[in-house]
């Protein structure tokens, strides 16, 4: 008979699937990489073409997706995203037992509600299947079987490249307990397997081209923007409310730190580890605030390791707290955010209201009255015209507007959607009597992106609000 940690512990899961079915009825997500993943999945389903969504390529990820976007679209593919997270939950669970960490229930039960999991974990999106590797990974490496490690963190690296600084921490822990053998044993098999994986992307032969229209793209912004970004990301990660009563208990608690430092904690060291490499990395690519999400569970179990009880409860209510409510700082804007303290919907109900929308935009915006012959920058790629039987999508309309994301409304005359046009392009196409239109709370990221001023260019704003 089922004792009661068990039912318990079903009822989480139970509760985990819920609570994302809202989720997984809308599309592949708000972040557009999303939509880009199904787009380079159903190529590769139905053209057998390996094309990958984005560089540096996520083949692990893209491959895997090819027939759960060819089958069942995106609830499919949403839905095998959760699945994937509820099987971080048990292993995260089993690292909690297996090391007897207190705490353990609340751990497990933020760790299944953390707002940045909670949003990942139904959508076409890498980042929780990454995450899972690298959890699966870290068990094998506690349970001293180290091939099994490797593999997964291989795994892990086929599915995002920067994960392989993980190897780094683990292989500090192998060192530390003496084990040089098998640290070359980790790194090797880590790297084959890695190499395997992104096989598909180092065989194209658009490679060399790929690489150069990346570093093309690169942004080099200033040492001080650099900070700004990454420290900005990180605590809206988790949170501002998270993020202040983390560095207040840990001031709290710093006696407690010094101490377990002496005491050669295994597992503290590589959460320590782990959290400094990947913040470290962050501080150099503070794109997107989900980069972050590979050290959440490394960052949990070092709170339950140094906190009080008390302090690592309120601690977790304060991080659940921004699926529903956020306290920001900014009033946002490409290029020109302003501080302006304001109160605003959570991580998790913001979301689901952009995914609402977004859906809503793809219906609207290929059957809105404009005039013949015009042409709406949207900013979007592919979530726009994928799977929308009302745009369709062709080499054609890349040669015509230089632009790979181009698509023309079905049924109205001349009347097309891309994500950018440079000024040449743009004065091009006036000059032929198109009407030329942008997406208006997409200006300021337009305008950041492509160097000039959209009034100015002629182009008019598009009143559809999405975010």
């Amino acid at each position: 008979m089922p004792n009661k940690q068990s039912l318990s512990f079903f009822f989480l899961l139970v509760l985990v699937f819920i609570s994302r079915l809202p989720l997984l009825f809308l599309g592949y997500g708000s972040d557009g990489d999303g939509w880009r993943v199904a787009l380079s999945a159903s190529t590769l389903w139905n053209e057998g073409v390996y094309q990958p969504s984005r560089f540096p390529g996520f083949p692990v990820y893209e491959i895997l997706n090819a027939p759960l976007v060819g089958l069942g679209s995106s609830l499919l593919s949403n839905s095998a995203t959760m699945i994937v997270f509820i099987v971080a939950i048990v292993f995260f669970k089993k690292i909690l037992e297996r090391f007897e960490i207190p705490g353990q229930n609340i751990l497990v039960w933020t760790f299944a509600f953390m707002p940045i999991l909670w949003k990942n974990s139904a959508v076409t999106v890498d980042y929780v299947w990454g995450l899972t590797f690298i959890i699966v990974s870290l068990f094998f490496l506690l349970e001293n079987k180290i091939i099994l490690s490797a593999v997964m963190l291989g795994i892990a690296v086929g599915t995002r490249l920067t994960h392989i600084i993980f190897l780094i921490p683990y292989c500090i822990l192998l060192y530390r307990e003496g084990k040089l053998n098998k640290v070359f044993l980790m790194g090797g098999i880590t790297l084959v397997i890695s190499t395997l994986c992104f096989l598909p992307m180092l065989l194209r032969p658009e490679l060399k081209n790929d690489i150069f229209v990346y570093l093309a793209d690169i942004r080099h912004y200033s040492f001080i923007r650099m900070i700004g970004y990454s420290l900005y990301r990180s605590v809206f990660a988790i949170g501002l409310f998270g993020a202040i009563s983390i560095i207040i208990f840990l001031f709290l608690s710093h006696w407690r730190v010094i101490e377990l430092f002496k005491s050669n904690d295994k597992l503290l060291q590589i959460c320590i580890a782990a959290i400094i490499i990947m913040l470290g990395a962050f501080f150099f690519m503070a794109d997107e605030r989900e980069y972050l999400i590979p050290i959440i569970p490394f960052v949990l179990m070092a709170l339950a390791i140094i906190l009080k009880r008390k302090y690592l409860i309120v601690t977790c209510i304060c991080l659940l707290s921004y699926s529903f409510i956020n306290f920001d700082l900014i009033e946002h804007g490409f290029g020109k955010q302003r501080f302006s303290p304001n109160i605003t919907s959570g991580f998790v109900v913001n979301d689901h209201g952009v995914r609402r929308k977004l859906l809503q935009a793809r219906e609207i915006l290929p059957n809105y009255p404009l005039p013949d012959s015009s042409v709406v920058m949207t900013a979007c790629g592919p979530r726009y015209w994928f799977e929308n039987p009302r745009l369709k999508h062709s080499s054609d309309l890349k040669d015509k507007f230089n632009d790979d994301d181009a698509s023309a409304s079905i049924g109205k005359p001349d009347q097309y959607f891309v994500f950018s046009l440079t000024s040449t392009k743009c004065q091009e196409l006036q000059h032929q009597g198109y009407h030329i239109y942008y997406l208006k709370d997409m200006k300021e990221y337009l305008e950041s992106f492509l160097f000039y001023n959209l009034d100015s260019s002629g182009a008019q704003p598009f009143d559809f609000q999405l975010y």
